[in-house]
């Protein structure tokens, strides 16, 4: 039985957001995945007609999808032609029923405040073990790894502390950080955990760039992979999923306008279950 699971940063309300939000749920909708966990989830209470607007809840609908969300980073921006107070925050949305979810506050600078991570207790095959899905989007501070590998620590710590024993934990998100950097090389590490790192299949390096390269102010980092998946588990546990392949995902223009869902690609790995 395959399990998969999809991660992407849905670029707020930039661009044109009404488009992108019909490519993104046309593009789960394919997909058709078990997990998607969300950054940058646009909402808001008025969309100028009175009406609210907000990326995950209309994913969730598009796909018949659960869904679990936290509405951080609260501000003034630009969608469309108005000016409107908005979050941009964390979303995960399951195919399987979510039975409970936590949101847990990270370390902060003064100069991006505000990072959380969000922890969802997903249904499993096993009455007793469900799987735990985590997603973060980490600071995006020039020469902050320290701060991100603190929030990284906090994160993975509050995982721990769950009193729920899981069958998997499948943790995903913008990290801000290329995929050579000491935080994503030493992943689990500090906290004696087995770490299956979506972008190393068997004995492939599989990673890409995550950030779209057509858009201009993207040029300059062409070449960057900053969106990961992986697959946690105790040191010395049986596993429970391998991981069977890795490819980018809602990464393609509307033919028609040139539009494209995001700014981010999106990732999707897919899992085998271990009998």
């Amino acid at each position: 039985m395959e399990f998969s699971v999809v991660t992407l940063n849905t670029w707020k309300c930039d661009g044109l957001y009404r488009d992108r939000l019909r490519l993104m749920a046309d593009g789960l909708r394919a997909l058709a995945p078990d997990l998607v966990m969300l950054q940058e989830a646009f909402a808001a209470d008025d969309d100028g007609t009175g009406e609210p607007v907000d990326t995950a809840l209309s994913l969730a609908e598009a796909t018949g999808m659960h869904v679990v969300r936290h509405a951080g980073r609260r501000k003034e921006r630009l969608f469309e032609t108005r000016t409107v107070v908005s979050t941009s925050g964390l979303a995960i949305l399951s195919r399987r029923p979510i039975l409970r979810h936590e949101v847990i506050e990270l370390p902060t600078d003064p100069r991006d405040g505000d990072r959380q991570a969000l922890i969802a207790v997903i249904e499993g095959d096993d009455p007793a073990r469900p799987v735990i899905a985590v997603t973060t989007h980490l600071s995006h501070l020039a020469r902050a790894d320290e701060l991100r590998q603190a929030q990284m620590d906090a994160a993975l710590d509050a995982v721990a502390a769950l009193p729920e024993t899981p069958s998997a934990v499948f943790l995903g998100g913008d990290l801000n950080t290329g995929a050579d950097s000491e935080l994503i090389t030493t992943l689990g590490r500090r906290h004696g955990l087995e770490v299956t790192n979506a972008y190393h299949v068997g004995d492939l390096d599989v990673s890409f760039p995550t950030l779209v390269s057509a858009l201009p102010r993207r040029a300059a980092t062409r070449d960057k992979c900053i969106d990961f998946i992986f697959l946690l588990s105790a040191a010395q546990a049986a596993p429970s999923y391998r991981l069977v392949t890795t490819e980018r995902v809602l990464d393609k223009p509307d033919p028609e306008t040139s539009t494209y869902p995001s700014d981010h690609t999106g990732v999707r790995a897919v899992f085998a279950r271990v009998a």
